[in-house]
């Protein structure tokens, strides 16, 4: 069984927002989500799945549909200005501060 025809036999039985995890690192998971039906005023769209990437102890995070996003997203997330960002970030969030 491919993992195409595993994920549409998982979606046969899935319920909206479900989910089963992919990855999980210490602080990051990655999960497959299922997407709920969407109804519009001529059409009705199939539920899709996503990959929901977000903190683990998070509930909020991002929700990929195609693999050009992903790689996209990979891409802006490596580029050297995001981790000097980020590491500034963490600099300012780690320093103890007092309001009086």
């Amino acid at each position: 069984m491919s993992l195409v025809e595993k994920i549409e036999a998982w979606m046969e039985k899935a319920g909206e927002w479900e989910s089963i995890p992919v990855v999980e690192g210490r602080n990051v998971a990655v999960y497959i989500v299922k997407l709920p039906e969407r109804e519009r005023k001529y059409a009705k769209k199939n539920a899709k799945v996503a990959l929901h990437i977000k903190k683990r102890d998070a509930f909020k995070g991002i929700f990929v549909t195609d693999a050009e996003t992903l790689e996209e997203l990979i891409q802006v997330l490596q580029n050297g200005k995001v981790k000097e960002v980020a590491k500034a970030v963490d600099e300012i969030n780690s320093e103890v501060r007092v309001f009086l």
